[in-house]
């Protein structure tokens, strides 16, 4: 044997048309729905004709059976049998279509069987596999399965997720999307699977592409958040097109988003943009992505900074149209000038940075008042570096700062656009400088903020094409004739600081004051941020708990390398180790309560991780 396909059928479909041993349009599904209506199991085996010996002869005929068992007791629900024949001269595999008929059960959410396929002239199991049945008569329409939050399309190499790809990457690339799911917790053994079909310009005529399956996966266990990845199909495709892929939950649509391949687009299509297309054809799906600005993806990452700013009006002017951006610009009554000094009050420490900010924002008022007198307005300079571990808001800041020069009439749109080094290097060498202006024009109007941007320069190796990158942004800050944009280079202080040094270009752009040096959380600032973390999620600390808590952060600080995630490690902390423990015990007491459901307790708290000291070093001989 060399493989088994499943699908459900109506007893009426199976008299009127037969079993269609070719018309398998479910891939590798092995969930189904099934309504009180689908009555039969159809079970595709595959069967290969194994090596000859001497001696056997040409063709060979099994007795085949295909038997439903119940995975949780093992009894036999109900079979199917028939007479496999194999041709040796007939290289092509040989296909069966077993027809099983379902039993008529009580409805259950799930029922979960076990299908072996049995060669019963020798009493020998060839194959098995696990199928799992759900009930829509109790869990409802699939439509209603999956709530989807988010999509993009994720590649090996990067931890930022596209609209757009180029086409050397979708061998590696992935469909990925953000969900939440609407069951009970303990309804299920395990979520039901989801499959991407592609749509491309040929679909008319050749039907969609259908992917492999798979189940989505918990990426937050506070807030209920799931994803699924699913590898791209290989198909022929052409930069000049649009695809459309289709989040499928048992044949349900329940999401969809377009992409294309011709050049990296980062982002993500939000709740509204992946609705599924009443048609999908080159204009439907143009309109959709065209519509797409520099979307700001909601990865981790940004939800930290999103967390630690806690100021939702400078996360939602990432979300407005450019249009509503440039609208009422100089309304004061709403947006006070004051407000940078209210959000800053927001930021766990920073202190160092918030002064700076605040007297930036001095400046640049006064400077804006100075020209509304008619008085001459000092050319202040306006790129900057950000200098510090990852974790410590660099983003946020950007973010706050975008809006801060918006008010002020030194840009005009004042949002961020978040590109790395993976971002600016192009498919062919010399070709940086092309995506490294097209940054910058997506950029126009507010910030380009590239992250690790030490990474850009490697003095080692003279033919590393981030030079290029470097060259073009030096070239574009010495216009002088632009000047409606911000740099913002972000990453580790001692590699930034060696980058800044070998660079005289960047050096005359980027003033000493303009360099913003963000420090590590101390042990009172991480546990501040765990505390409100905790609060805005409905959780207390017990007294005890507080306690352990402060001793492990106090623990991890003092640990601490340049790798250390400061306000990343105390969520991640909480998310991966805290919440989990703390979920053990309480499933394992008697009653439940409010009480119980909320308060962390010092036994959740993980003790501290000693620091591995490597050994000394032995010199000579041991005996």
């Amino acid at each position: 044997m060399s493989g088994l396909q499943f699908r459900t059928m109506l007893h009426s479909e199976i008299e009127k048309y037969g079993i269609d041993p070719y018309a398998i349009t479910y891939g590798n599904r092995h969930d189904f729905v099934i309504d009180g209506q689908s009555t039969h199991l159809i079970v595709t085996a595959t069967f290969v004709f194994g090596r000859r010996t001497i001696g056997e002869c040409d063709s060979t005929r099994r007795r085949i059976a295909v038997r439903l068992i119940e995975y949780a007791t093992g009894n036999l629900v109900a079979s199917s049998k028939g007479i496999v024949t194999m041709h040796r001269s007939d290289f092509n595999p040989c296909r069966k279509d077993f027809d099983i008929t379902l039993p008529d059960a009580e409805p259950m959410a799930e029922r979960v069987y076990s299908v072996e396929v049995v060669d019963e002239s020798r009493n020998v199991v060839l194959g098995s596999d696990v199928v799992h049945i759900y009930d829509s008569r109790v869990l409802g329409n699939p439509e209603n399965w999956y709530t989807p939050l988010r999509g993009a399309i994720k590649t090996d190499d990067s931890s930022i997720s596209y609209i757009g790809i180029e086409y050397c990457d979708y061998y590696d690339a992935k469909y990925y999307f953000e969900l939440q799911h609407n069951f009970t917790l303990g309804e299920l053994s395990k979520l039901p699977e989801l499959q991407v079909r592609l749509h491309t310009i040929y679909s008319q005529y050749s039907g969609y592409e259908v992917t492999e399956t798979a189940v989505p996966v918990c990426i937050d266990h506070n807030d209920g958040l799931h994803a699924v990845s699913i590898a791209m199909e290989m198909v022929e495709y052409s930069p000049g097109d649009f695809y459309y892929a289709e989040l499928v939950c048992m044949n349900c649509v329940i999401a969809g988003m377009v992409f294309r391949i011709d050049g990296k687009k980062s982002g993500m299509w939000g709740t509204n943009q992946i609705k599924p297309l009443e048609e999908f054809t080159q204009e439907s799906a143009k309109e959709v992505y065209d519509l797409a600005g520099d979307t700001d993806e909601m990865d981790f990452d940004t939800l930290l900074n999103n967390f630690i700013s806690q100021e939702l009006h400078s996360a939602s002017q990432q979300d407005i149209e450019p249009e509503e951006a440039d609208e009422d610009i100089d309304d004061e009554a709403e947006e006070p000038e004051e407000s940078l000094t209210a959000q800053l009050d927001h930021l766990t420490g920073l202190r160092a940075v918030k002064e700076k900010l605040i007297s930036y924002e001095h400046l640049m008022h006064f400077n804006r008042m100075r020209g509304e007198h008619g008085l001459p307005m000092l050319t202040t300079p306006l790129h900057a570096m950000f200098l510090g571990s990852p974790g410590t808001g660099k983003t946020t800041v950007a973010k706050l700062m975008g809006s801060m020069l918006r008010r002020a009439g030194v840009l005009s749109r004042g949002h961020v656009v978040v590109r790395e080094r993976a971002n600016l290097l192009g498919q062919n060498y010399n070709s940086e400088s092309e995506k490294t202006l097209a940054a910058i024009e997506e950029a126009q109007g507010g910030i380009l903020f590239i992250d690790e941007a030490y990474q850009l320069y490697q003095p080692n190796d003279p033919r590393d094409p981030g030079k290029f990158v470097i060259d073009t942004l030096l070239t574009a800050l010495a216009n002088e004739d632009n000047r409606d944009w911000m740099l913002i280079l972000a990453g580790y202080p001692k590699q930034m600081t060696r980058m800044f040094e070998m660079n005289p270009g960047l050096q005359s752009r980027i003033p000493q004051s303009n360099i913003y040096t963000f420090d590590d959380f101390n042990e009172s600032e991480l546990m501040e941020i765990a505390e409100r973390y905790l609060e805005q999620r409905q959780y207390t600390l017990s007294d005890d708990a507080r306690k352990a808590l402060q001793t492990r952060l106090c623990a991890d600080y003092r640990q601490r390398n340049q790798n250390f995630g400061n306000a990343r490690h105390v969520i991640n902390l909480i998310q991966t180790e805290i919440i989990p423990a703390m979920a053990m015990r309480v499933m394992k007491e008697a009653t439940i309560s409010d009480l119980t459901l909320t308060q962390i307790s010092a036994a959740d708290i993980p003790q501290c991780h000693p620091a591995v000291n490597a050994a000394p070093r032995r010199i000579g001989f041991g005996l």
